[in-house]
């Protein structure tokens, strides 16, 4: 939290997020997808590396899903959700 706080004194035109719901308590990952939206809402374009599919639908325009480092999806959230490969991936 501290370290995205003095990356926005920066005004960045993108911010890059690397597992940034990782740890949370699910009231603390609420309270953050809010404070995310209202960047989003500056005009700031956010990259999220994510592994949890739920979390990342809740503010993503956008998901990718890599498997091995091969890109097997791009999609909304709600199509990545209809992928099957996407899915199986996720589940193992």
């Amino acid at each position: 939290m501290v370290a995205i706080g003095r990356a926005m004194t920066l005004s960045p035109t993108i911010l890059l997020l690397d597992e940034p719901f990782e740890g949370l308590a699910p009231v603390v990952v609420s309270r953050f997808i809010e404070a995310v939206k209202q960047i989003k809402g500056m005009g700031i374009s956010l990259l999220i590396a994510e592994s949890n599919l739920m979390t990342a639908s809740r503010v993503a325009d956008r998901l990718f899903a890599i498997d091995r480092g091969e890109i097997i999806s791009r999609a909304s959230p709600a199509g990545a959700f209809e992928n099957p490969d996407v899915m199986k991936t996720i589940r193992g």
